[in-house]
């Protein structure tokens, strides 16, 4: 009745083990999947930023008056 009792206790710690290494793994998977979700939303966030501090620049730059215009359009063509 021991040798039963303690084929099943080592049982139990086996399987509690194993549990607990899928349960481990699982979370590690997860951790993983938003770590690369966080990497490509701050991927997209910087790039958009570039965009509008491209936007902001060219408005900075624009001509103020039609002879600013013509004479940004002249110098482009030269």
């Amino acid at each position: 009745m021991v040798g039963i009792n303690i084929g099943l206790a080592i049982l139990s710690l086996i399987i509690g083990s194993l549990g607990g290494l899928i349960w481990y793994a699982n979370r590690s998977g997860r951790n993983a999947a938003q770590l690369k979700a966080d990497d490509e939303a701050l991927s997209l966030a910087q790039q958009t930023i570039r965009v509008v501090q491209n936007m902001a620049q060219a408005e900075a730059d624009k001509p103020n008056t039609a002879e600013e215009l013509i004479n940004r359009l002249n110098n482009k063509k030269s």
